[in-house]
């Protein structure tokens, strides 16, 4: 049986537009567990300890695992710091009461009492209220080519980049895209987080096309140095991670579908991706392919919308 943990927790609130969403919801966990732990005072029976006990240890041990990116997560962090050392108040020691402790361990102690002792504080409230988390939004339109072969479409072009409005760059007729190292998508550093991309269109103008298949593909260097040497110049330099696949219509992915197809008409998705990009000169890039009733022409999906929602890292 362990000490009894006695001090209030910290508040932790969540944040569902937060890269650390996940963490937060941890620090709520942990919140409610302990309140329910100290709860039960000395005089509860040694088994309903130990099992409140455990739900606390499982879950700070969950929040080890989860990386922090936001001010927000590293002030759970310190909550579940500060449930391993009993729950005692402000300040943290961890140098254990050392008569000269060393420099870093004095640093650690000025960091958890300044994410503990400032509390709401500390997660950095924007001045009109809520977290100032960094958003990035990006917002591309295309128009985009349906061919009568159905081959695939890259919405980012090899010689004009994903800021070129007509998609027709042809990914090839196989049941996977040709993810060509010439083309160059939204790039992303290390550690960056794309978290939702937001779908609007009209994804065909004719009852030829009776669906639109897409593909958000994310492609990492296997060696980034290449590009301050030699250079990138072929396929086999790069790897590619399908991220989401879905029917725009028949899906059910993003939105409340599947939807019933009309020439013509608006709809929408909102893709949950949660991706981080694991080293800089990251790619995200969009694939998409028409699911063809006729061939009598080429048809097109206007203007497909890409609102990309990003976390970015701190930059010096």
């Amino acid at each position: 049986m362990t000490q009894q943990q006695t001090a209030n927790p910290i508040p932790c609130p969540t944040d569902i537009q937060s890269p650390d969403a996940g963490l937060l919801s941890l620090g709520n966990r942990l919140r409610k567990a302990w309140l329910a732990y100290t709860a039960l005072g000395t005089l509860a029976d040694g088994k309903a300890q130990d099992e409140a006990y455990a739900t606390c240890k499982d879950i700070v041990e969950a929040i080890e695992a989860e990386p922090a990116y936001t001010l927000q997560g590293f002030a759970v962090k310190a909550l579940a710091i500060q449930w391993c050392h009993m729950g005692e108040d402000c300040p943290i020691d961890l140098t254990q009461g050392e008569p000269q402790p060393c420099t870093d361990m004095r640093l650690a102690n000025d960091i958890l009492r300044g994410l503990l002792a400032t509390r709401i504080k500390a997660l950095e409230q924007a001045p009109g209220g809520g977290s100032s988390v960094s958003i990035s939004k990006d917002q591309m339109d295309f128009r985009v080519y349906h061919y009568t072969d159905a081959r695939w479409i890259s919405l980012a072009d090899d010689n004009y980049g994903i800021g070129y409005m007509q998609a027709t760059e042809n990914a090839g007729t196989q049941n996977d895209p040709i993810f060509e190292w010439e083309n160059r998508g939204w790039l992303y550093r290390s550690g960056e987080k794309l978290a939702s991309i937001d779908m609007m269109c009209r994804p065909t103008n004719n009852t030829e096309v009776a669906d639109w298949e897409v593909i958000i593909a994310a492609l990492t260097l296997n060696d980034p140095n290449r590009l301050y040497g030699s250079g990138v110049n072929a396929d086999s330099q790069r790897t590619a991670t399908v991220l989401s696949r879905f029917l725009f219509m028949a899906s059910s992915e993003g939105g409340t579908g599947p939807y019933v197809t009309q020439p013509n008409r608006q709809y929408a998705r909102r893709i949950d991706v949660d991706w981080v990009a694991p080293s800089d000169w990251s790619q995200i890039r969009i694939f998409g392919r028409p699911v063809r009733t006729g061939t009598a022409s080429t048809r097109y999906a206007y203007p497909a919308s890409f609102d990309m929602t990003t976390f970015p890292t701190p930059r010096n």
